[in-house]
């Protein structure tokens, strides 16, 4: 379980706070591309997770974007 906060600030202070409890599961590289497959889809490429950075990752980085297309 994870847990977020958010916080909403106004004219420099916090008006409001909000914490929220998530489930989060991680896979490695190996095991979400075999789910993928499973469900019928492809994997074309996958990326850093950093924002339009346009760099391939590779099994190291800690989070890999998925593009897929269905079979």
């Amino acid at each position: 379980m994870d847990l977020f906060r958010y916080e909403l600030w106004e004219q420099n202070l916090i008006s409001q706070t909000e914490v929220e409890e998530y489930h989060v599961r991680h896979y490695e590289p190996a095991e979400i591309e075999r789910l993928l497959k499973q469900h019928g889809l492809k994997v074309i490429e996958r990326w850093q997770a950093e924002p339009h950075s346009g760099i391939k990752a590779n099994d190291t980085d800690a989070v890999i974007l998925y593009e897929c297309v269905k079979n």
